[in-house]
């Protein structure tokens, strides 16, 4: 995909027009003020449609309607963009990051802004989803200690979750979980489902 900083997205080429949308004003908000903001949340659009981001929450939300999931807790959300495919399946999303941004559909769905482990308004059934966050060597500022605490805070939190992550760390999780599969793999990382249901 091209950089949008340079040109706007085709709206006839993809399926999620409203995000495209906000990705061609982003671009333009970003010429007229010059404010890195816009920039930033362009890029993160542009993140979403290459490398499989939106087909991974496409999968994410797949799985949900075949286990009859109603609600997941997307921990490491970032602007939230991807709430677009759960807002276009049907399905309840609360996004967790712990920067404030101006979060997308946040008029439609539960945003927090906080440090996961953290508090969260879990409900029996949830399901726990990171893509590209928990267990990934950038956010393990304390490394082993640091990923410790998030594994204890997802079986604290969840009776099961959804991860994309590195196959290394699946067999340190899957301490904290009776059951692991492996639901999708690619690009050397992989969609993981652990469950002590």
């Amino acid at each position: 995909m091209q950089s949008l900083l340079t040109e706007p997205i085709q709206k006839t080429e993809l399926k999620y027009p409203r995000l495209v949308e906000r990705a061609n004003q982003c671009l333009d908000l970003y010429r007229d003020t010059n404010d890195i903001l816009y920039a930033m949340e362009e890029d993160s659009i542009c993140h979403l449609f290459e490398c499989k981001g939106l087909e991974t929450y496409e999968q994410i939300a797949s799985f949900c309607k075949e286990h009859e999931i109603e609600r997941v807790i997307d921990i490491g959300c970032a602007h939230g963009h991807q709430s677009e495919v759960f807002l276009q399946q049907g399905l309840d999303y609360v996004g967790v990051n712990e920067h404030r941004d101006n979060f997308w559909n946040g008029d439609k769905f539960q945003f927090i802004c906080n440090h996961y482990p953290c508090k969260l308004p879990t409900k029996k059934g949830d399901l726990g989803v990171s893509v590209l966050c928990l267990t990934w060597n950038v956010y393990l500022y304390e490394r082993k200690k640091t990923l410790t605490e998030q594994c204890e805070a997802l079986q604290r939190d969840f009776e099961h979750c959804l991860l994309y992550m590195m196959p290394e760390r699946v067999d340190f999780l899957s301490r904290y979980f009776k059951k692991v599969q492996k639901i999708d793999e690619g690009l050397g990382y992989g969609l993981y489902y652990f469950s002590n249901k």
